[in-house]
């Protein structure tokens, strides 16, 4: 018989447990073998950056903090110094493209909180995952960045303009009172714009200075014969029921078959051909017929008369032609005279109320003085006081709502003959040209000095060319304009309305504002002047206005300085509503003379030589 095999001893329970508790215990200290590696390597890299991380082509793998923050300085810097180049195999054509063109910067803050913060946000397996992938996989930063989309797609846009090569399909043409068919087909070429964008985008936040490759996507002409000349049928019953008038209170305005026709355009929808609108055209017509509908409401105007706010010009409601209203309700007449009559539209009009009326005043807060300013226009000629006291009557009860900009040159309206203005000579490139509204910069100034006395909140404020007498000796406080740039505004960052109030007395200038005290802490340093440099010598301009070799000053020397003075204003809150040193920079100016011109020689032609005589009747010899 064969010998029978003994069975297998299975393990004992001792033995299992044993085995069991190794195992436990072994699992257990690897994982401690573990956390202590991420322990020590957290430890060992508290200060540097964690892992292989790196901004472009710059690795990081063990830097501070201090030396990151650099290095992202020192690569957006000089990507931004950079120009990317964008390729169009199709066209073989290349294109720049300049940052500053769209508005790129970096915000080297975000990038850096990126990259130090990775294995660092306090969540223990969240970072030892971090970590640990660090060490084996390469980590691409993405460099934080802002830009203005508008001009990135219009760069776009100006390429696709440029190189597109738009299908030809049915299209409606208008000529001679009816639509007609373009029945041309062709295949068409086109930037896909978006695309091109996000791919831009990509580059920067990579740091990648790389040629951009793109190409045009081919589109085929869709749109079904049958379809097309639906809509054709469809323009030309529009067209059919004549005239379209528009209508408002007693005042009409009819638009013509030739003006009805430039509106309608056909545009594609997937096969379909479809009756469409030039917005363009429909915009500047309807701009035209608001003009003849339009009045501007006008604010009360209010000035202070025994210390109370009087109105001394009364308030009147206007109305404005609401455009986009309108223009919906002429598309929709248009269409409709597929299936129905021709009818009458009439025109969205809207009331528009003054934002400052008679009723209330009481409400607007105007109770006491917070703050004026004045300087002296001594000496100076007729037409430059005749426009300082123009422009000074066109900012005279003014009234600001809380949190409303001032500009300057709004207010002073056309400086020109018609908004009141006279002409004053003025030297421009060494020559003397009359321009309209000399003198203004004293209303600027002093509008300036009243609202930094004020507390207000300034906005925009530049600095004249070189140091002016009127203003002086408070040298680097004035603020120059000039139509269309620069201007000088303020904010009026009270929570009571402002009135501003001009007077002129003699040879001053004042302008005094209204409002409601706050409790605000305004201080406004003395100025300081430095680094003065001297003028060239006086330079001589000859002109036509003055007697010849007369001769008149227009413009005394000035050194060149640059000059300085603190700003602060701070709330009963403490908290500061604006800090800032506004600092001017002065060219020397050297004295400016007209001298009347000397009249120009003209050359003599010599009297002909008179005819010999006889000398039987002169003694005299002939001229020699």
């Amino acid at each position: 018989m064969p010998e029978k095999k003994e069975p297998k001893k299975l393990l004992d329970k001792d033995t299992l447990v044993k085995l069991t508790k190794f195992g436990i215990f072994g699992v257990i200290g690897l994982v401690t073998l573990l956390l202590l590696a991420f322990a020590s390597y957290s430890m060992i890299n508290s200060e540097k950056v964690y892992g292989r991380q790196y901004l472009g082509t710059t690795a990081l793998i063990g830097k501070s903090k201090s030396e990151v923050e650099k290095l992202i300085k020192q690569n957006t810097d000089d990507y931004l110094n950079a120009t990317l180049v964008l390729k169009n195999a199709d066209a073989d054509k290349t294109y720049p493209l300049d940052f500053a063109e769209i508005g790129l910067s970096f915000d080297n803050e975000k990038t850096l909180d990126s990259i130090w913060s990775y294995g660092r946000s306090g969540n223990v397996i969240n970072d030892f995952c971090d970590q640990f992938l660090s060490i084996i996989f390469r980590r691409h930063v993405a460099a934080s960045f802002t830009l203005n989309e508008v001009g990135l797609s219009k760069k776009v846009a100006d390429i696709a303009a440029e190189i597109d090569q738009p299908e030809a399909d049915y299209n409606l043409v208008y000529k001679d009172d009816k639509f007609t068919l373009a029945s041309e087909k062709k295949d068409g070429k086109r930037v896909d714009q978006p695309l091109l964008s996000n791919t831009i985008k990509k580059n920067i936040s990579a740091l990648s200075k790389n040629e951009i490759g793109f190409s045009l996507n081919i589109y085929k002409p869709r749109v079904k014969e049958a379809n097309a000349n639906k809509t054709l049928e469809e323009a030309n019953l529009i067209l059919s029921k004549g005239t379209l008038l528009l209508v408002f209170e007693d005042k009409k305005f009819e638009v013509d078959i030739n003006t009805i026709g430039s509106f309608i355009v056909s545009k594609i929808v997937s096969d379909d051909l479809q009756i469409a609108f030039d917005e363009d055209r429909l915009a500047k017509f309807i701009e035209t017929i608001g003009k003849n509908i339009n009045n501007e409401p006008i604010n009360a105007k209010l000035n202070i008369v025994d210390g109370r706010a009087q109105v001394f010009q009364p308030s009147r409601q206007g109305r404005v032609l609401d455009q986009a209203a309108t223009i919906d309700k002429i598309k929709k007449a248009l269409l409709d005279r597929i299936k129905n009559p021709a009818a009458t539209v009439t025109l969205e009009v809207e009331d528009k109320k003054p934002e400052v009326n008679e009723g209330e005043i009481n409400k607007l807060g105007i109770l006491e003085l917070v703050g004026s300013g004045y300087t002296n226009f001594s000496g100076s000629p007729a037409n430059r006081i005749h426009n300082i006291t123009v422009g000074a009557n066109s900012m005279n009860g003014v009234i600001l709502a809380p949190g409303e900009t001032f500009s300057t040159l709004a207010h002073l309206g056309a400086i020109d003959a018609a908004g009141g203005y006279l002409e004053e000579l003025v030297i421009k490139d060494n020559s003397t040209v009359p321009e309209f509204g000399g003198g203004l910069c004293q209303v600027s100034t002093t509008l300036f000095r009243a609202a930094l006395n004020a507390g207000m909140k300034i906005v925009e404020r530049s600095a004249h060319k070189y140091r002016v007498g009127y203003f002086e000796p408070l040298v680097g406080m004035d603020a120059t304009i000039y139509s269309p740039a620069p201007d000088f505004k303020f904010t009026n960052n009270y929570a009571s309305h402002v009135l501003i109030q001009a007077k002129i007395t003699g040879n001053k200038i004042t302008f005094d504002f209204y409002g409601t005290k706050d409790g605000r802490k305004i201080e406004v340093g003395a100025p300081r002047a430095y680094d003065f440099t001297d003028p060239e010598p006086p330079i001589n301009v000859e002109t036509d206005t003055l007697p010849p070799g007369e001769k008149k000053q227009l413009e005394k020397a000035h050194k060149g300085a640059t000059a300085a003075f603190d700003y602060k204003v701070t709330a009963a809150n403490g908290e500061v509503l604006q800090q800032k040193t506004f600092v001017s920079k002065y060219v020397p100016w050297p004295e400016r003379w007209l001298i009347g011109k000397q009249p120009t020689p003209t050359e003599t032609t010599p009297a002909p030589a008179p005819e010999p005589q006889s000398s039987s009747s002169s003694s005299e010899a002939p001229p020699a």
